[in-house]
């Protein structure tokens, strides 16, 4: 199971990349496929899967940023 990931991580996301920050926040609060999400947003899912891996890096590195 996925960590859950906080509002306040959330935050921690550039509001110029705000679009990873939805895609995070719907895998969470509405579980269901790739392709469901695409077609909700009107992307592609392999599109959408790379966006929340590159969402997830972003909160990573804010939160344990390298010495």
């Amino acid at each position: 199971m996925a960590d859950v990931i906080s509002k306040e991580d959330l935050q921690l996301i550039p509001n110029e990349r705000y679009i990873l920050r939805r895609i995070i926040e719907l895998r969470q609060t509405k579980p269901g496929s790739w392709r469901q999400l695409a077609v909700q947003l009107g992307a592609d899912s392999s599109q959408l899967r790379r966006w929340h891996k590159e969402g997830l890096a972003i909160i990573a590195k804010a939160k344990d940023p390298a010495p």
